[in-house]
């Protein structure tokens, strides 16, 4: 997935690319799917439901906004000190068993919220 960008802007916030498999990803975080999952369906935020305890990914732009694409159950060990991270190597290791049924870990571009502008 050599042609995306290491860092993204979008609506004043910014987001660097991880690549990392010990780097963590959190709430927030957006994965971007090559090629497109669907007509509208490539690019997906992280997000925590702490009654389910499990992360999210919802549709994050076009007609699909909003939409549920999957989630995930997550491991204890990523719940430490009050923060819910997770490392790149999780999806790596989980991505069809436990994540996703569709897509790859090799082709999908992951993003960590790096700030505001």
């Amino acid at each position: 997935m050599s042609d995306l960008p290491e860092t993204l802007s979008a609506l004043g916030h910014s987001f660097r690319r991880v690549t990392d498999l010990d780097e963590h990803l959190w709430q927030g975080s957006l994965l971007i799917f090559e090629p497109p999952l669907d007509r509208d369906a490539q690019y997906y935020m992280m997000h925590y439901r702490p009654d389910l305890r499990r992360m999210l990914l919802i549709n994050w732009l076009g007609y699909k906004a909003g939409l549920e694409l999957a989630s995930a159950t997550i491991p204890n060990s990523s719940l430490a000190h009050g923060k819910i991270a997770i490392p790149l190597r999780w999806f790596k290791d989980n991505w069809s068993g436990k994540f996703l049924a569709t897509g790859s870990f090799e082709t999908t571009g992951f993003f960590a919220y790096d700030g505001t502008l």
